[in-house]
């Protein structure tokens, strides 16, 4: 009886420094976060989207034409296709526990044929980890 006491209370000892550095602070989670577009038109055909509020690591495509400002504390992305609602880009983040540091904001749009500027009322990008 007394070694099964033992075996759990090892076996919850392990759990709880598993899951913390011992100080009762959160480690980071470093991972992906996707950004995510609700648009309010079809005929979507770039996006500059303005990220700042803390370190990205790098900027993935996910089906679209990508480009980038070098990965650091915050990042713009253009992004170019037949754009619509939905994952647009992942961004690969230090610490996923922070992402309520990060913004996101449509500086740009503009329609697939003609290129021409779209108006930004409507447009949403949220980040989600997947």
């Amino acid at each position: 009886m007394r070694s099964r006491v033992l075996l759990r209370l090892g076996l919850i000892a392990g759990v709880s420094i598993s899951c913390g550095d011992g100080t009762g602070t959160v480690l980071p989670d470093p991972g992906p976060v996707n950004l995510v577009l609700t648009t309010p038109n079809s005929s979507d055909g770039a996006l500059l989207l303005d990220i700042p509020g803390g370190a990205v690591t790098a900027v993935q495509a996910q089906g679209y034409e990508l480009a980038a400002t070098p990965p650091g504390t915050g990042v713009r992305v253009l992004v170019r296709g037949s754009l619509v609602s939905g994952p647009i880009a992942t961004l690969i983040v230090p610490d996923r526990h922070k992402l309520g540091r990060y913004t996101v904001a449509v500086l740009q749009a503009a329609a697939r044929s003609s290129h021409q500027q779209q108006p930004l009322q409507g447009y949403v990008v949220r980040l989600e980890v997947p």
